[in-house]
């Protein structure tokens, strides 16, 4: 089935309402096909429960977060379209909502193929929110490159001194291009914040062939977060985070996909389509 350019679009600006989490660089969901298998993937003494999806690949961290901000980083691939002439691929920073639990934050890039040409950008998807502030600029409008460094970051603000909400950052290291968004929600809406991943994602259709793998890392990748007892704790990389007591480590992966194990610090892993 031929996908549109304006098709294309929509699947980027809408998927995420469909509502995960994972970071490294490289989001209920009914549509996700779940077969718990033995551990495969290890980080120090961490070892990732291995789960198939119809949707993602790559490492989810999951546990009692109360405040979270997961970063990630990746080079972005360059897409085979002569092997998948129309087909979807995004790679992104998600908070909650690979789970289907009623809110989500998603930052990345897709690299999409339409009509066996490559499209390449930028995106963000928030729920819920009130109000949105695109405080520099519009991610949308941005120019990506494959081979481009890429930084995202989101985060979710309780309620302070200022409205709750989340917030997110976009950075081309390479370009040197940013975006930063603002979303309030309702002061008495509190998200699930059980998750936080990066991955890479078909959106359900059929994923983007790369000459290049996805690898994550090249800045950054983990998570800042707080639990039940209070403040930010230190950054730490996936596999620190899920050392933790009551944390645990999910490698999801798409069948077809090939997912890399984490480095020895937890902080980055590489993805084969």
């Amino acid at each position: 089935m031929e996908i549109s350019l304006k098709m294309a679009e929509r699947i980027m600006h809408t998927k995420l309402f469909r509502v995960f989490l994972i970071a490294a660089l490289l989001l209920g969901f009914s549509g996700t096909t779940f077969a718990l298998t033995a551990a495969s993937a290890t980080m120090g003494q961490t070892q990732a429960m291995s789960t198939l999806s119809d949707l993602y690949t790559g490492y989810q961290v999951t546990g009692p977060y109360t405040s979270l901000r997961v970063e990630g980083s990746w080079v972005v691939p360059t897409a085979n379209c002569a092997a998948t002439p129309n087909s979807v691929s995004n790679i992104s920073v998600i908070i909650d909502g690979i789970n289907g639990q009623g809110d989500a934050m998603e930052i990345g890039t897709y690299q999409n193929c339409v009509s066996g040409v490559a499209q390449y950008g930028a995106f963000v998807n928030l729920y819920p929110m009130t109000k949105y502030y695109g405080k520099t600029g519009n991610i949308s409008d941005l120019v990506i490159h494959p081979g481009d460094v890429i930084e995202a970051q989101g985060t979710w603000r309780p309620s302070t001194a200022k409205l709750a909400g989340w917030n997110t950052n976009f950075i081309d290291e390479t370009t040197k291009q940013t975006v930063d968004t603002d979303a309030h929600t309702s002061s008495t809406f509190t998200p699930v914040l059980d998750s936080g991943a990066v991955i890479l994602s078909s959106d359900g259709h059929t994923l983007t062939a790369f000459s290049t793998p996805v690898s994550t890392g090249a800045q950054f990748t983990g998570v800042k977060f707080s639990d039940i007892t209070g403040p930010w704790k230190a950054h730490s990389t996936f596999g620190e985070t899920a050392a933790l007591s009551g944390y645990s480590l999910i490698a999801l992966q798409i069948p077809g996909t090939t997912l890399g194990t984490l480095t020895d610090d937890g902080s980055s892993f590489q993805i084969t389509s």
